[in-house]
């Protein structure tokens, strides 16, 4: 994956002279027709007051750059500087958020299994250190279904790696569509699997594995289920009381 943050000095000259004439542009067609007709206004004032015999577009134009000069050119300037902070001001907002979105894929990717896109065994890890943190403070309870894939060796010897891998991804689909919004399913290791249940009691979990069992039934490959419950089986990841 390209790094932004790598990238940007080798364009930053370019990214500075496209945006100075850029910003060049739209003080020359902002700025000049708001100061002529600035003047026009001052003309007709004047005109109205006797002060002036007529007044006119191109007598304003003719009047501000003949006249008027330096107040032209500070009054441009003024508008180039201004036009000038709010793109960068853009432009580094925009890097910003290529820099964090690049960031948050790179993380995502760091806790995703690159095989059957669940999480991975360090995301798990978080998931539950995350989920023993809500449910100590929720007073609530929560599961965790640890899954092993029966036979996969031999599967893996008969059938070859790709169809293995194809089993696995089977698996984890068939897991993944099972469960809830609030639930997460990981790749443990190698032929495991964990599913945490947030919010779900022994009850549940014992309800909601044999539907698992169902589901998988037509998958490739068989699992062999069990669970923990927190605080009933533990309270903490080591499952100590």
């Amino acid at each position: 994956m390209t790094n932004p943050v790598s990238i940007r000095p080798r364009f930053a000259w370019s990214e500075w002279l496209y945006d100075l004439l850029i910003t060049a542009l739209w003080a020359l067609l902002a700025g000049m027709p708001l100061f002529v007709l600035q003047n026009m206004t001052l003309l007709y004032e004047h005109y109205l007051s006797g002060m002036a015999t007529s007044f006119s577009l191109p007598m304003a134009l003719s009047d501000a750059i003949q006249f008027h000069p330096i107040s032209l050119s500070l009054w441009l300037l003024a508008i180039f500087i201004t036009v000038l902070a709010i793109r960068r001001a853009f432009r580094r907002q925009t890097q910003m958020l290529v820099i964090q979105d690049s960031l948050a894929r790179s993380r995502t990717q760091a806790l995703t299994d690159g095989l059957t896109g669940v999480w991975n065994r360090r995301g798990f890890d978080q998931l539950i250190q995350a989920e023993l943190e809500r449910a100590k403070h929720c007073k609530q309870p929560f599961s965790v279904i640890m899954a092993d894939v029966d036979g996969l060796k031999q599967y893996n010897d008969t059938k070859g790696h790709l169809a293995a891998d194809d089993g696995l991804r089977a698996i984890a689909q068939s897991l993944a569509t099972q469960m809830r919004s609030a639930d997460a399913v990981a790749r443990f290791g190698g032929d495991e699997f964990a599913i945490v249940c947030s919010g779900l009691g022994q009850e549940g979990v014992n309800a909601l594995i044999p539907r698992l069992k169902a589901a998988l039934a037509s998958a490739p490959l068989s699992l062999s289920l069990g669970s923990a419950t927190y605080p009933l089986d533990g309270e903490d990841k080591s499952g100590s009381a």
